[in-house]
């Protein structure tokens, strides 16, 4: 079973590297969930766990399932 932190360092790898695949800048993406892009940047290297209503504000923003975020692939920038 995967500890607290392992899932959030998933889930913020995978919210980077959907980002990126979208070709959006954190302050961008920041601004669409009306968040900091000092905060993003904590959940997507996995020091901020997210809450619901956050992925549910990704999930509609980016357009994906929130299910995307708990994908674990080295692909996502996730090794551990």
């Amino acid at each position: 079973m995967l500890s607290k932190q392992e899932v959030t360092e998933i889930m913020g790898a995978n919210l980077r590297r959907i980002r990126e695949e979208r070709q959006l800048t954190l302050k961008e993406l920041a601004s669409m969930l009306e968040i900091t892009p000092g905060y993003l940047g904590l959940i997507e290297n996995g020091k901020r766990r997210q809450t619901a209503y956050l992925m549910f504000m990704v999930g509609e923003v980016l357009d994906i399932r929130i299910s995307e975020l708990f994908i674990k692939s080295p692909y996502a920038g996730y090794t551990g």
